[in-house]
């Protein structure tokens, strides 16, 4: 894992600065994010634009690494056990339902829901100057301070579309599909970034 960051804090700043002024997308998970370059990803955290019922536990198709450049960040992490479900049979944990997925704008179901258990790891939280990463494969979800400004390195592989999302027995699965970011949401955004940044 690469503890350098990608861009220097000026870098940043400069990009939130003029952030009306680009292309940003509202992802359903809570977050604003551009595309500084094909593997890097800005992301302005503000759970208010989450998907209302979307399914927050996910893997990726990339692995990754996330730089946080001001706030902080949750990551809960969680292993995902195909098992027999039987009382007394496998590990103890969550039942949830497992759904292969084509990732984006196109956001649809590819494959069967399939079920298994989801056992939590001790979540970690994550602050202005660290960095934390994780494999394609790792289930996860992430918890940011409103304003939290994170920058991703993603490392691609052969399969750049597909990934695994997780809900329980009961739900249905709710996209998070991005959308465009409007002029006013993108001022709104940066100004609640700006006004939490620490030099």
């Amino acid at each position: 894992m690469n503890s350098k960051q990608p861009l220097t804090r000026q870098e940043v700043k400069s990009l939130l600065e003029k952030a009306h002024e680009l292309t940003w997308s509202v992802q359903g998970m809570g977050f604003f994010r551009y595309y500084v370059s094909d593997t890097l990803r800005l992301h302005v955290w503000d759970a208010r634009f989450m998907e209302p019922l979307c399914s927050t536990l996910h893997t990726h198709p990339w692995d990754f690494v996330s730089y946080v450049y001001s706030g902080c960040i949750l990551d809960l992490t969680y292993e995902d056990w195909r098992l027999d479900l039987r009382p007394g049979y496998g590990p103890t944990g969550e039942e949830y339902r497992r759904l292969r997925i084509q990732c984006g704008e196109n956001a649809r179901p590819v494959g069967n829901l399939e079920p298994c258990r989801l056992v939590a790891m001790p979540g970690k939280y994550w602050v202005q100057g660290q960095y934390y990463g994780h494999r394609k494969e790792i289930v996860h979800e992430s918890v940011a301070k409103v304003g939290t400004v994170t920058l991703v390195e993603r490392t691609f592989f052969e399969d750049r579309d597909h990934a695994f999302v997780y809900h329980r027995p009961n739900r249905q699965w709710v996209p998070a599909r991005p959308r465009a970011a409007t002029l006013p949401e993108k001022r709104m955004m940066q100004d609640m970034a700006l006004d939490r940044w620490v030099d």
